[in-house]
Order: C-alpha cells, then sequence, then structure tokens
C-alpha cells in the first residue's frame, strides 16, 4: 500500500471526522445560549487533558450548568404557550 493512503487512514481522517463531530454537534448544542457561550463552551471541552482532574472536574461542573440551562430554557418558553394554540384548536 502506498504511504499516502496509510497517512490518510491513520491520521487525517479521524481527526476530521473529530472535528466535523465536534464542531458540528456539540456546537449545535451549545448554540441554544448563543454564540459566545458555544465557543467557551466547546473550548472547555476541546482543551480539557484527561490528567488534570481540578481542570476535569471544573469543565464537568460548567457543561452540567450549561446542560441545565440549555434544557431549562425551551422547556420555560415552551411552558408558557397555551396548549390549545399549540394544537391549533
Amino acid at each position: 500500500q502506498p504511504l499516502w493512503i496509510v497517512w490518510l487512514v491513520i491520521a487525517v481522517t479521524p481527526a476530521v471526522c473529530e472535528e466535523s463531530l465536534f464542531r458540528g454537534f456539540v456546537m449545535s448544542g451549545f448554540r441554544v445560549l448563543g454564540r459566545w457561550p458555544a465557543i467557551i463552551g466547546s473550548a472547555l471541552l476541546f482543551g480539557v487533558a484527561p490528567q488534570d482532574a481540578l481542570t476535569l472536574a471544573s469543565a464537568v461542573a460548567v457543561l452540567l450548568v450549561v446542560v441545565v440551562a440549555a434544557s431549562w430554557l425551551p422547556a420555560r418558553r415552551a411552558a408558557l404557550v397555551d396548549p390549545s394554540r399549540a394544537m391549533r384548536l
């Protein structure tokens, strides 16, 4: 096998897949809170090393707050809608 195919499969493909998954999936989840919280939250996730316990615990705490806010804000907005208007009765 040519060396460039091996290099493509081992080095480039996982990096591209990780970036597309991370930037696409995670950033779309954070966008509920706005542009800058999404950028900061994804940067926190991307920069955490599993060997540093304090940083890992801090990132988990921050992301927990983000997850609660990201689920609470749409739920609060949906709770304010009259059910009959939502169903167009």
